[in-house]
């Protein structure tokens, strides 16, 4: 059985695909709770899990952009967890943007694991 923190990595790993697909109802679905909050570099928070995903379908609409992320370390708990990640977001025309993710994980009454806080610090 994969330990909690491969789990959260394991269902992590699912954000980019369904991104960069544009699957952005299954995206919120599979990653964030419902009261999920976002809070993107330099911008004010975005509450709940539908409002996200249109910041997400957005990004994606206006500037073509793909994402990768990687993880520098998970550490789980029994009902929650925290991973520390990077990203790399690629506009359309090229334009690269890296940071660092800061994630709050909750365990659900389903026996998932999903994303309760998203932060997103650009690197300069």
């Amino acid at each position: 059985m994969p330990s909690t923190a491969q789990t959260i990595e394991e269902t992590r790993a699912r954000f980019p695909v369904l991104f960069n697909e544009g699957r952005f109802e299954e995206l919120g679905a599979w990653f964030y709770t419902e009261d999920a909050v976002a809070m993107p570099a330099a911008q004010d928070p975005i509450e709940g899990r539908a409002a996200i995903c249109d910041y997400l379908s957005g990004l994606r609409e206006q500037h073509g952009l793909r994402f990768q992320l990687g993880v520098i370390r998970t550490v789980a708990g029994e009902d929650s967890a925290h991973l520390v990640g990077t990203y790399v977001a690629t506009a359309g025309d090229g334009t690269r943007a890296e940071g660092v993710t800061h994630e709050a994980w909750a365990l659900q009454a389903d026996g998932t694991w999903k994303c309760s806080v998203d932060m997103w610090h650009d690197r300069a």
